[in-house]
């Protein structure tokens, strides 16, 4: 029926003319028709939504979770106070909620969960130096060098 610059043009005349000239006038549309299509026109103007800055944490970069999840895997009796230590060490400031609320979102479990669920071969993979290490060194094995 009518396009919005029609709704505009008839909103600004009609606020000028008030409810009671626009009774009496209007014959298309209410008079509180007209004064709604004002007010939306005025809360339009004054709307500064889009300059707003957006609220919260902002969102953390890809390198950082990727790093979160990779020493969550590679050391599964580490929480999240010990993978923020070891991030902050890196210059990555984060905190230990938010490496939380990162797990959870990739479906890792806590530290506790995890400890529980690890197998042999993640327990080769930790610890593959130092028993290179043990194996590799000459000597016969006897219980005093066994027990250092």
């Amino acid at each position: 029926m009518l396009d919005d610059d029609q709704r505009r043009c008839l909103a600004v005349k009609g606020k000028i003319l008030g409810r009671k000239m626009l009774e009496q006038v209007a014959t298309i549309v209410t008079p509180d028709t007209i004064l709604r299509w004002h007010r939306e026109l005025v809360a339009a103007k004054w709307d500064y939504s889009r300059r707003r800055n957006k609220i919260g944490r902002p969102p953390a970069s890809a390198e950082t979770v990727e790093l979160v999840l990779r020493m969550a895997r590679e050391n599964p009796t580490w929480g999240y106070d010990r993978i923020q230590g070891a991030l902050a060490n890196l210059g990555h400031l984060v905190s230990n909620t938010w490496i939380g609320s990162i797990l959870k979102a990739h479906g890792v479990d806590p530290a506790p969960v995890r400890k529980r669920q690890s197998t042999w071969k993640s327990f080769l993979e930790a610890h593959s130096d130092v028993l290179a290490v043990w194996y590799l060194t000459p000597g016969p094995m006897s219980r005093q060098r066994m027990c250092r």
